[in-house]
């Protein structure tokens, strides 16, 4: 019986530890590829809709930039050089409303439709939260550093043979 048990914790211990291995050595789909590729080139910082409801809790649209471009530096798919029509961009969108606030980062990527044979900026990957602020900007710029950290894990993944 006491053997069985070993057995059973042994079986067990060793699925999770291939379980956990295994979401770092998944495979990198053509969808990833599609929604996250770039061959690791400088991203474009776009912060847009930012309301005038985030000065009431002192949320600045340069705050905001701040926090985000900062994720991206330390990650090196930022630079101040990126030229302003790279093709693929960040989009970062903060309102408050109320007591409510709500984050939404969308990347976009240059990409072609051969039905028309042009080519135009089509988001490819988002993520987005909605929470309450209780008056303090730093739970929103909190709430937003962890999306931009998703993002960058994510496009890093993606992205590593090239970065």
């Amino acid at each position: 019986m006491l053997t069985m048990m070993r057995f059973a914790v042994f079986s067990v211990v060793a699925l999770l530890a291939v379980a956990g291995s295994s979401p770092a050595a998944a495979a990198i789909t053509e969808y990833d590829r599609f929604q996250l590729w770039n061959q690791c080139q400088p991203i474009e910082l776009i912060v847009a809709n930012h309301n005038q409801n985030a000065s009431r809790v002192d949320l600045t649209k340069a705050s905001v930039q701040t926090a985000v471009r900062k994720r991206l530096m330390d990650a090196r798919i930022f630079s101040h050089e990126a030229h302003p029509l790279s093709p693929t961009r960040l989009s970062v969108h903060s309102t408050v409303s109320g007591d409510a606030f709500n984050i939404f980062m969308g990347y976009y990527k240059e990409v072609f439709d051969p039905a028309s044979e042009t080519r135009h900026f089509a988001q490819t990957w988002y993520i987005e939260f909605t929470g309450t602020h209780g008056s303090d900007k730093d739970r929103i710029l909190s709430n937003l550093t962890r999306l931009a950290d998703y993002f960058v894990k994510d496009y890093l993944r993606v992205n590593a043979e090239a970065c």
